[in-house]
């Protein structure tokens, strides 16, 4: 069984009772919520009143035990920006690309220790840009192995055809995932690792339209600095959300979005066997769409649990 939950809504920062060096009110923030110190960071105010929005350079660690809230450091740290999904390894807390809200960015940094020295001592480092991606913002991402995955996304009205990795331990890029079969350019994807190969499905056309289209991805080596190979996926009975979360269950990617304001759809997909299921919709979250790729979903071992949107 598959159970949708909605919990406290995070992105706008108002999870925890302690206010001190707790983030102010942003919408979009790149946040890891699975770690041992949930992270958020980043994200824009939209101020609405004719005035420029404002787009942050900072965030904090949440201890959950203690209720209590610690900065992030600012030394070194990456320009204000949007439209980023959360990655970490475990140890290190990615940033790469998104948008100043004028435009894509084509730069970043990784937080060093975010997870096993939690908020002690961790730092900013850079990232290199050799090798690396052109500029975009929601593009789908995944860790594979302690290296990070990119594929997609769009600097304004210029989408992306291709995939990279980085790897965060030699400050690596690899850039020559092969662009033979890849799926469409598209912004905000799901993108997951199943252990062997990257799935990506949905999100969003250069028309406006959703896709219900994607393609997997898998390595020729344990190095990941190969060109490794495109395969295809199902579309029967696959869903067509314009916006979606997203989870992997360890089994099978579970996706649920909207299609309009009235009316919701979601599916899971099993990589084994190239197949969608619908997922029931009784007692779902009314119609909502995610706010970007940080709005991922997740899996807790037996239940999917989204945001508000």
């Amino acid at each position: 069984s598959y159970i949708i939950r909605v919990p406290i809504e995070l992105e706008e920062v108002t999870g925890g009772t302690a206010s001190t060096n707790r983030p102010d009110a942003r919408s979009h923030a790149i946040g890891v919520e699975s770690a041992k110190f949930p992270v958020i960071w980043g994200g824009v105010q939209y101020l609405y009143s004719g005035t420029a929005d404002i787009v942050k350079n900072n965030g904090a660690f949440w201890n959950p035990i203690t209720d209590t809230w610690k900065a992030m450091s600012s030394n070194n740290a990456p320009t204000a920006r949007y439209g980023v999904p959360a990655m970490t390894d475990g140890s290190r807390f990615f940033i790469w690309g998104g948008t100043n809200g004028n435009t894509g960015l084509a730069n970043g940094k990784v937080y060093i220790r975010v997870v096993d020295s939690g908020p002690s001592s961790p730092s900013w480092v850079s990232v290199s840009t050799s090798n690396a991606p052109d500029s975009r913002a929601d593009y789908g991402g995944c860790v594979i192995d302690g290296w990070f995955f990119i594929f997609s996304g769009a600097d304004g009205t210029s989408f992306r055809d291709d995939a990279y990795m980085f790897n965060s331990v030699t400050d690596t890029w690899n850039n020559s995932i092969s662009t033979s079969g890849i799926p469409d350019s598209r912004i905000k994807p799901a993108c997951v690792w199943t252990g062997k190969e990257v799935i990506v499905f949905g999100g969003e056309h250069n028309t406006g339209n959703a896709l219900n289209t994607g393609g997997r991805w898998t390595p020729g080596s344990s190095s990941f600095t190969d060109a490794g190979t495109w395969t295809s996926m199902s579309t029967v009975d696959a869903p067509t959300p314009k916006d979606m979360f997203y989870c992997w269950t360890g089994k099978e990617l579970i996706v649920f979005g909207a299609t309009s304001d009235t009316e919701s759809t979601g599916g899971r997909y099993d990589p084994n066997r190239d197949i969608w299921r619908p997922i029931s919709l009784v007692h779902s979250p009314s119609p909502r769409r995610s706010r970007g790729n940080n709005d991922r979903g997740y899996w807790t071992g037996s239940e999917f649990i989204i945001s508000e949107g």
